[in-house]
């Protein structure tokens, strides 16, 4: 959620209500520029906001994908053309933009899919890759080096531990078992034997 001041100026901040909780936790700040009227959609496994109206009425067309688990916001290809309220769809992995208004406040018929399939929000040499995540019932925990995976905890939003685990076999790929956490989001700290890792994790409702 973006929040508007009181005073009229804008703010890039955005918070995030954690209802199993009952608590509000700040993410990371919006990168983009100040708008109204853009096309946004949520989900679980983040949001999309496209195009707008900037504070002096020109129309946007900046393209930013949020990542819910990684806390990350990514800037995509500018959509093809400027529009103001706009739809969006959440469709598998991708999004639908339907409709929209032009500079000239003409509508717009037309109808286009967002991918958001193949975007890469991991950081470079981090220890291991997770996934998929969010997730309901397991985990695939892929080592990226030659380094094994020692101990696991998952932590909830209160510092508190759901889950520990101190070890695992010689294999690079471990499958952890999730089905006794409950959904929300959650901390997961990964050690190995010479590096760690701290992931936001999300759980789901379980299929």
């Amino acid at each position: 959620m973006l929040r508007r001041e009181k005073e009229g100026g804008v703010s890039d901040e955005v918070w995030r209500y954690d209802v199993f909780n009952d608590i509000w936790e700040r993410m990371n700040d919006f990168p983009g520029s100040a708008r109204s009227y853009a096309a946004a959609v949520s989900s679980n496994s983040g949001a999309l906001i496209v195009g707008g109206q900037d504070e002096n009425l020109n129309l946007i067309s900046e393209t930013y994908y949020y990542n819910a688990s990684e806390d990350v916001w990514k800037a995509l290809p500018d959509f093809p053309i400027e529009f103001r309220g706009a739809e969006l769809l959440e469709y598998k992995n991708d999004f639908i933009a339907l409709g929209g208004l032009t500079h000239r406040y003409t509508r717009i018929d037309s109808v286009r899919r967002i991918s958001v399939s193949d975007i890469s929000f991991l950081p470079e040499n981090i220890p291991f890759e997770v996934y998929p995540n969010p997730a309901n019932d397991r985990l695939v925990i892929q080592s990226n080096s030659s380094e094994p995976l020692i101990s696991l905890r998952i932590f909830n939003m209160k510092g508190e531990i759901v889950m520990e685990k101190d070890y695992f076999n010689s294999s690079h790929s471990s499958i952890l078992d999730i089905t006794s956490v409950k959904v929300g989001f959650y901390i997961l700290s990964l050690t190995g034997e010479k590096q760690s890792q701290k992931t936001k994790l999300v759980v789901i409702k379980k299929t």
